[in-house]
C-alpha cells in the first residue's frame, strides 16, 4: 500500500527544490515542511535513488545544501534501465519504453515530471497515475479548506 503522505511531502519536497536556487539545508527542509530532519534525509535519499535530479554541495562557509540540477522539471533519462529504449520524436518529446512487471517503481518517476508526461500504455498504470493525483488534488483542497 502506497503512503499517501510521504507521496505528497516527496512532490512538495521536489517543488521546494525546484524553486531553491541557492538549495537549502536538511534543517531549513524540515522545519517548512514540519517534520523531523531524518525523514527528509530518507527523502533525499528516495529521490536520488529515483535518479531526481538532484545535489548536496558545499557552499559559503561549509554550509551543506540540497538543490535541484538540471533543466527545469525535467529527469535523466540515461542508464535508467538496461531494456529501456528512447526515441527522440519530431515534435521535440521522447518516448521511452520499459518492459514492466510491476509499475510500482514506474510510477513515481514518471509523476516526477508533472504535466510534462503522458503515459501512452500500459492503460492500468495510466489509471493508477489519474487517481493518484486526483486523490493529490482532493487531499490539497480539502487541507486548503481547513481553518
Amino acid at each position: 500500500m502506497i503512503d499517501d503522505t510521504a507521496v505528497t511531502r516527496r512532490l512538495n519536497l521536489m517543488q521546494l527544490l525546484r524553486a531553491r536556487r541557492r538549495g537549502a539545508t536538511v534543517r531549513e527542509i524540515a522545519g517548512e515542511m514540519q517534520v523531523s530532519e531524518r525523514t527528509i534525509r530518507r527523502d533525499l535519499a528516495f529521490l536520488c535513488k529515483i535518479n531526481y535530479p538532484i545535489e548536496e554541495a558545499v557552499g559559503d562557509r561549509g554550509r551543506k545544501a540540497w538543490r535541484h540540477i538540471g533543466n527545469g522539471n525535467l529527469l535523466p533519462l540515461t542508464n535508467r534501465h538496461h531494456s529501456q529504449t528512447l526515441s527522440h520524436q519530431r515534435d521535440g518529446s521522447l518516448l521511452a519504453r520499459f518492459p514492466l512487471s510491476s509499475t510500482v517503481e514506474i510510477k513515481s518517476w514518471v509523476l516526477g515530471f508533472g504535466a510534462n508526461a503522458i503515459v501512452l500504455e500500459p492503460e492500468v498504470l495510466r489509471i493508477e497515475i489519474a487517481r493518484d493525483l486526483e486523490h493529490l488534488l482532493s487531499a490539497h483542497y480539502a487541507s486548503s479548506l481547513k481553518p
